[in-house]
């Protein structure tokens, strides 16, 4: 059933490429439907879609093909080095950033940073098309939207709130929602 990942990141990335590689088609489908009804479609495809790579996820994990043996101590330095994809999580969250003025698409780049770190210490098959899947797509997009200008920015207090998010986001996750949701402790300290 290693099929319904695929179908799901199929899904989830047509879905998600509505915004960004075809707006008009967007446009028309909400024009046709309406706000309400087409974001109750969206969101409940979305999460079939990741229903579907869920399922698929817990039935490759009884069969993983194995392409390779990653270094296990690669496991701490990635799970610190999560704290920046979750600080540019957090920079696209609050408004008038600087971080976000500077990278222009932090939630992209830390869409990019998480697809490579988990690439780096994935060692299954699975692992690898999720991750490759989602760091083309998202490379796309990064590519057709990378001349999109930020907001300018306010300042460095609300870079400060962001850090201060990014630092909660990757404690609470990476201590205790990583393990419990994915199924694979993270080792922080």
């Amino acid at each position: 059933m290693a099929w319904l990942i695929l179908v799901g990141l199929v899904i989830f990335i047509a879905l998600h490429s509505l915004r960004s590689h075809f707006p008009s088609h967007r446009a028309a489908l909400i024009a046709r439907w309406g706000v309400l009804p087409f974001r109750a479609v969206y969101s409940v495809l979305t999460l079939l879609a990741l229903a579907s790579i869920g399922v698929g996820l817990i039935d490759a994990r009884q069969a993983p093909v194995t392409l390779w043996q990653p270094n296990p101590a690669w496991r701490i330095v990635m799970g610190h080095a999560m704290w920046f994809v979750a600080l540019g999580v957090a920079a696209s969250w609050v408004s008038g950033t600087h971080l976000k003025a500077w990278l222009k698409q932090p939630l992209l780049l830390a869409i990019v940073l998480w697809a490579l770190l988990h690439l780096s210490v994935s060692a299954y098959l699975h692992q690898w098309i999720i991750c490759i899947a989602i760091l083309v797509w998202v490379s796309s997009v990064l590519w057709r939207d990378w001349h999109i200008v930020p907001a300018p920015a306010i300042s460095y207090s609300r870079d400060v709130l962001a850090i201060l998010l990014a630092t909660a986001m990757w404690f609470v996750f990476g201590q205790f929602l990583h393990g419990w949701i994915i199924g694979v402790p993270i080792i922080l300290f």
